[in-house]
């Protein structure tokens, strides 16, 4: 069980898309992260309640990639930005910090991308 699971970086792609960093700390594993595609279209608005609707329809989420099921230790990743292109294949780039020195490592990961792969296309944010 994580001990500790969040968001550490949302990329937007679009005016509802996003490519969603998220990162677990696992005791006696280590670190984990996924990528996923997430979208508010559909989702209910709830900007400005103090607590969403119980009926509330929640922003879609699709696991896009999984560092360890890929059999890549991500250490505590941080950032998530667009890469160049790489001998013709879109890339992103994963940042991962060693927490002041406390834990972890401070490395980059460079990740090619198929071309259909959501959330790096070519248009800027909106």
């Amino acid at each position: 069980m994580p001990a500790a699971t969040g968001i550490s970086e949302i990329l937007a792609d679009g005016a509802d898309r996003f490519l969603t960093l998220e990162r677990s700390m696992i005791p006696n594993v280590g670190f984990t992260a996924r990528i996923y595609s997430t979208s508010t279209a559909g989702a209910t608005p709830v900007t400005g309640a103090a607590v969403a609707p119980a009926n509330a329809t929640p922003m879609s989420k699709e696991l896009l990639f999984d560092f360890r099921a890929a059999g890549i230790d991500p250490q505590c990743v941080e950032g998530i930005t667009r890469g160049p292109t790489v001998n013709g294949q879109r890339t992103l780039v994963v940042v991962s910090d060693n927490n002041f020195g406390v834990v972890g490592k401070t490395m980059f990961h460079l990740l090619a991308v198929d071309s259909g792969f959501p959330g790096v296309g070519t248009g800027s944010a909106g």
